[in-house]
């Protein structure tokens, strides 16, 4: 009879302390940020399975970092309580040095290569700014592939070059090329010859310092040997 009455108590006592913590931690508010690929709504989605979905604490231990591999562009989200009854999760997504077109899918690629997402859709042209890259066409592509000259270092320097025009809010380029190993980049009718990608940021900087003079010329800006010795430039008009 005295554990039946311990046993009652004990549950009687667990109760109280389930019920407490239900209504003083209640789920009030959930803030998303970090997420750009996905809405609010889709990222709350992801994250309603928790065993009670109404309890802030529960809801936030459930997603602490969770991974969501049916999400292609998002590589964890994590949960964090900012008072007792809100929780703000933040959107860990996938960093991507560019993309391409192959067999109706568009490929996102990271800066080693890999091949790590695919979307039927392109990508929007705000930010963040991921460059779509012509000239790559393995012929067959799968995720988890690795790139043709990927031990070149070529696809680092296209995320590298992406997010130079990103951060510094720079007019983005009407096209990106590879072409054998090297990048150039098309703003209207002039091409810009950056070569095999080696020292980018200040080849970059030489390029939007020199386009406005070179605004409604026809031709190719080579920088593919540019560095900040050089001393000037060579721009070779189209015929």
């Amino acid at each position: 009879m005295r554990f039946v009455r311990t046993l009652l108590v004990i549950l009687l006592f667990s109760t109280l302390i389930f019920g407490v913590l239900l209504l003083a931690f209640r789920l009030k508010r959930v803030t998303v940020t970090g997420n750009v690929h996905y809405s609010d709504a889709q990222i709350r989605a992801m994250c309603g399975d928790a065993p009670v979905p109404e309890n802030a604490l529960v809801f936030c231990l459930w997603n602490r970092q969770r991974a969501v591999p049916e999400a292609c562009f998002i590589d964890r989200i994590e949960a964090e309580m900012t008072d007792r009854n809100t929780v703000a999760l933040t959107v860990r997504e996938k960093k991507f040095a560019g993309y391409y077109f192959e067999n109706g899918r568009y490929w996102y690629f990271d800066a080693m290569g890999n091949v790590t997402a695919e979307s039927e859709a392109a990508e929007s042209p705000e930010n963040p700014y991921i460059p779509y890259v012509n000239g790559i066409a393995p012929g067959r592509t799968a995720l988890g592939d690795i790139l043709p000259d990927a031990g070149s270092r070529i696809y680092e320097r296209i995320g590298i070059m992406g997010r130079f025009i990103e951060e510094g809010a720079k007019t983005l380029p009407d096209a990106v090329f590879v072409r054998d190993g090297a990048v150039f980049l098309t703003y209207g009718k002039v091409e810009a010859a950056l070569g095999d990608g080696d020292h980018m940021e200040e080849k970059l900087t030489a390029l939007y310092s020199i386009l406005p003079d070179a605004a409604g010329l026809c031709g190719t800006l080579h920088l593919e040997t540019w560095s900040e010795n050089s001393a000037g430039y060579v721009f070779t008009k189209n015929e």
